[in-house]
């Protein structure tokens, strides 16, 4: 938890790098050009935010129809075959149930006891 605020500012360093590299060619100082990229940055991602969440940003639908489309899109989904991640759940189920069953023909059932220590 320590370490999140230290790869935040690594990323961000990463990242508004060459914009700062840019505009110091331009003759604008190194700390000004850091300073308006990150207000940039950090400006650009709340507006992202605050138009997303804000009126209109959902196209004008009412809450009961996009309540409608998104049922309907998550019974299309599940009526959809099975996808990489359906075959590993259901086979990772197999196995937590498979020790209960029989196995098939030709396949010796074998179980490890831990050896007692008394």
């Amino acid at each position: 938890m320590v370490f999140v605020p230290f790869v935040l500012g690594l990323l961000l360093f990463y990242a508004l790098d060459p914009l700062v590299d840019r505009l110091q060619r331009m003759w604008v100082p190194r700390a000004a050009g850091a300073a308006l990229a990150l207000t940039l940055a950090i400006g650009g991602v709340g507006f992202r935010l605050v138009s997303a969440s804000g009126p209109g940003a959902d196209g004008g639908q009412p809450a009961a129809d996009r309540r409608t489309k998104d049922c309907d899109a998550f019974e299309r989904h599940r009526t959809d075959p099975p996808g990489p991640m359906d075959k590993v759940q259901q086979a990772a189920e197999e196995l937590q149930n498979g020790s209960s069953t029989r196995p098939p023909p030709g396949v010796m059932r074998v179980q490890v006891e831990q050896p007692s220590t008394a």
